[in-house]
C-alpha cells in the first residue's frame, strides 16, 4: 500500500518541535507538561481536541465519544504532532494519511526508512502515575525486516530502562520486559499482524503491582507480572510509532496509526 501522505520530513519535525528526542536519548528529561498553555499536555479533562483529537462537536468522530484528555483521531485536519510532547524522526517520515483509517476521514502516518531508524510520537508520563493505559488501532501494510517496535514505555534518561516495548516480527508479535539488566519475551501472537486492516491494541502497565497485559482486537495475548521493577516516583515517557530494527538495510517499514486513547491513573 501506498499511501496518500502529507509527510513531515525530519528537518521540518525538529523546526516545528523544538528538537527531536527519543526514549534512549542520554538526556535530563524535563518535567511531565501538567497545562494546555498554548495546545501542550494536560490532564484536567478538557477537551479532546485540544490534544489532536477531534472536537466534541463532531459526534461521529472517535474523540468525541471519549471522556478523556489524551484522545487523538487525527481528523480534524491540524498536525499530527499536536498534544504530544515531540516527534522523533529519524532517518523516518511521519505526517497525515486520508487513504487509511478506523475512523475517516484521516489517520497518522509513520515511516521509518532504513536499518536503525525511526518514526515516533513521544508523550511524558505525570509523575505519581501509578498506571498507564492505552488504546490504539494500527495497520502496518508490509511485514517487519526483523523486527519493529510500535510502542515503548520507559525512563527518561540513561540506558531507558525499566521498559516494556510491544514488537512485532515477520511472523508473530511480543511483549519485551526489559529491566535494568537482562530481557524478558513475553510471546503476543504466534501469527504475524494482518496487512489488509486495522488492529486494535489495548497495552497497560501498572507501576503498582508491576503487570502488564496487552490485549488485541479484543483477546487477551499477553498477562504477566513484569521481571522489570517501576517506581510511580520516577519520570517515564511512552513512545508509539516505529522503530526498525538495525540489521536490515535499505528496508521501509510504514504503519498507520488512528484513534488513539490514553490514560494516566
Amino acid at each position: 500500500m501506498r499511501a496518500t501522505h502529507l509527510a513531515v520530513a525530519a528537518a521540518a519535525v525538529t523546526a516545528a518541535c523544538g528538537g527531536l528526542l527519543g526514549l534512549d536519548e542520554d538526556d535530563d528529561a524535563p518535567s511531565p507538561a501538567t497545562s494546555n498553555d498554548d495546545g501542550g499536555l494536560g490532564d484536567d479533562g478538557g477537551s479532546s481536541d485540544a490534544f489532536g483529537g477531534s472536537d466534541a462537536s463532531s459526534p461521529s468522530s472517535y474523540c468525541a465519544t471519549q471522556d478523556a484528555a489524551y484522545c487523538w483521531d487525527f481528523d480534524e485536519g491540524k498536525s499530527p504532532s499536536e498534544g504530544w510532547y515531540s516527534v522523533v524522526a529519524n532517518n523516518g517520515s511521519f505526517g497525515l494519511a486520508t487513504d487509511a483509517s478506523s475512523s475517516p476521514p484521516a489517520s497518522a502516518f509513520f515511516s521509518a526508512l532504513d536499518a536503525g531508524a525511526s518514526s515516533e510520537l513521544t508523550l511524558f508520563v505525570p509523575t505519581g502515575s501509578s498506571a498507564i493505559d492505552m488504546t490504539w488501532s494500527a495497520l502496518v501494510p508490509l511485514p517487519p525486516p526483523s523486527s519493529v517496535v510500535l510502542a515503548k514505555i520507559g525512563a527518561n534518561i540513561g540506558t531507558a530502562k525499566p521498559a516494556v516495548s510491544i514488537l512485532a516480527y515477520p511472523n508473530s508479535v511480543a511483549v519485551l520486559d526489559e529491566p535494568l539488566s537482562g530481557t524478558a519475551q513475553l510471546p503476543a501472537s504466534s501469527t504475524a499482524l494482518p496487512r489488509d486492516r486495522f488492529v486494535r491494541f489495548h497495552f497497560r502497565v501498572s507501576f503498582e503491582t508491576q503487570h502488564v497485559s496487552l490485549d488485541m482486537d479484543g483477546t487477551n495475548v499477553v498477562d504477566n507480572v513484569l521481571q522489570s521493577t517501576w517506581d510511580k516516583a520516577q519520570a517515564y515517557r511512552l513512545v508509539v510509532g516505529v522503530r526498525q530494527d538495525t540489521s536490515v538495510p535499505g528496508y521501509v517499514y510504514e504503519m498507520f496509526l488512528d484513534d488513539v486513547l490514553i490514560r494516566f491513573e
